[in-house]
């Protein structure tokens, strides 16, 4: 007799029949949880990923001001840049980092502009991408539940500020205390049943989170004399050799925040929209989550001395992220 095997009904994507390899005939499956589930959590890895990445420099107009409707209407060539380059772009097989980062000044770090860009003290610079990842919920039978809850778990969160820029770019950076202008430091999910092209709308997703208060290993800073440097370096151009895996490390100084040995650092962002969470109680097996920070003007708000001031770069990052199930029900 032939090995029977499970086969997925073809047009939704559910579990459907058990087909005989050598007839082809099916048979209906009947799927039973045997035991009640209380707060199980389960932790789903991507099995693929992909991603997309652009960056926009300029020379500024008024390189010397700090913030203010001027240096807003001049940067915001640069947002609108990058949304026209990503219209273009394809995706690309591999994990990359995600990562919203700007820059002012003479941006002599290694990461800083791409070959053939002079160094120029009027130059700013916008870093974008974008990474989807696929997983397989093998069709857990969320619809069934009692309760679920989703969360995106992000590894080695980041949120950091250099502020001697025009030495080391995004390189050496210190824990940051605020959030980015511009919201550009919100990270953006959606779930989706196949990968979207670029010529959807990237600016918003259907949940956003701030990055402030969840990122830099847990750690918080209360000002610019208490705080820990980075001993790494953020690099959106490259994959997993950017960044050594405990993403900071106290320095010397006797005002770090704190000299705590740096860690794997995750943060869990609950899924709440009603969009991605009724995608999940379909059932899906493959899913797709697009993940990207808002694309916004972080170089000022627009508003008086409310910006970055020149040769100052500040970034949000992110290496990783996995899917976290938290079920109960009752069996059935």
């Amino acid at each position: 007799m032939a090995t029977p095997h499970l086969i997925a009904n073809t047009t939704d994507g559910h579990l459907g029949s058990v087909a005989l390899t050598s007839a082809g005939a099916t048979h209906l499956v009947t799927l039973a949880q045997a035991s009640a589930w209380n707060n199980k959590v389960f932790l789903a890895t991507a099995k693929e990923g992909r991603y997309a990445a652009c960056m926009a420099t300029g020379l500024e107009a008024y390189p010397t001001v700090q913030g203010g409707a001027s240096v807003k209407a001049d940067t915001d060539a640069l947002v609108n840049a990058i949304g026209s380059r990503l219209d273009t772009l394809s995706w690309r097989s591999g994990y990359r980092p995600v990562v919203s980062a700007f820059t002012r000044g003479s941006m002599r770090g290694p990461y800083s502009h791409r070959p053939g860009v002079s160094a120029d003290s009027k130059r700013a610079e916008y870093i974008y991408s974008v990474a989807a990842y696929k997983f397989n919920l093998k069709h857990i039978h969320l619809s069934k539940l009692t309760s679920f809850k989703a969360y995106l778990r992000v590894y080695v969160p980041s949120l950091a500020v250099q502020k001697d820029a025009s030495a080391q770019g995004l390189y050496g950076c210190t824990l940051m205390n605020s959030a980015i202008y511009g919201n550009a430091s919100r990270l953006c999910c959606r779930l989706e049943k196949e990968l979207p092209t670029f010529a959807r709308d990237l600016a918003e997703g259907y949940d956003s989170w701030e990055f402030q208060g969840c990122a830099n290993n847990g750690q918080t800073v209360n000002g610019d004399t208490n705080y820990a440097r980075h001993s790494v370096a953020y690099n959106p151009y490259h994959g997993d050799d950017c960044v050594s895996m405990p993403v900071w490390t106290a320095n010397q100084r006797t005002n770090s925040a704190s000299a705590a040995a740096p860690t794997m650092y995750y943060h869990d962002f609950q899924i709440t929209d009603t969009d991605n969470l009724d995608f999940l109680k379909t059932n899906p097996a493959d899913l797709w989550a697009v993940v990207h920070f808002t694309r916004g003007n972080g170089f000022t708000d627009g508003q008086t001395n409310r910006g970055i001031a020149p040769n100052i770069s500040v970034v949000a990052w992110m290496y990783r992220a996995d899917i976290v199930l938290s079920c109960t029900g009752a069996k059935f």
